[in-house]
């Protein structure tokens, strides 16, 4: 059952993608679109408790694939700049990480870890950021893994970054 605005909305999304799968008809497809197209930019509103939940990353996880990609990135980077925000609070007990990011596709997630790197350090280009983001992951593998963990941890990180660079 969704708790806030953003749950409502994906699952909304969730449902209309679904009725697509079922009947791929252009009034299907039109819903759907009009779901993830967002004219009205007053529409979103940074006010009130920001929290990330584990249902909002099970729905983006299963609304992932080609036509919502760039939806669904926004949504990530919106999430990661207000938690960067909430952080500085000191009233607030909240850190710059979202925990349940780690549930995030892999390619979303290192999205999430490159764009947070990215709003935070602001010395490069997002494109760096996010080679640099690989690159530092991977000498933390080679350090603390075994050479065949690596390995995997390796072409893992290889299907990321192609996927990630293929969505954006």
């Amino acid at each position: 059952m969704p708790a806030n605005a953003i749950e409502c909305h994906l699952e909304n999304i969730y449902t209309q993608l679904q009725k697509f799968k079922e009947n791929p008809s252009y009034e299907n497809k039109e819903v759907l679109l009009s779901l993830v197209s967002n004219h009205d930019l007053n529409q979103s509103s940074s006010l009130g408790l920001h929290r990330t939940t584990e249902y909002e990353i099970s729905l983006i996880n299963s609304l992932f694939i080609n036509a919502l990609k760039s939806y669904l990135y926004e949504i990530v980077g919106q999430k990661t700049r207000i938690q960067k925000i909430v952080s500085w609070f000191e009233d607030i007990d909240k850190s710059i990480e979202i925990k349940e990011f780690m549930g995030l596709i892999p390619q979303l997630n290192l999205y999430h870890m490159a764009y947070q790197s990215f709003t935070v350090d602001k010395d490069s280009t997002f494109s760096e950021k996010i080679i640099e983001t690989v690159e530092e992951s991977l000498d933390y593998f080679k350090e603390n893994d075994s050479e065949e963990v690596y390995e995997e941890k390796l072409a893992l990180m290889t299907n990321q970054y192609i996927s990630l660079t293929n969505g954006i």
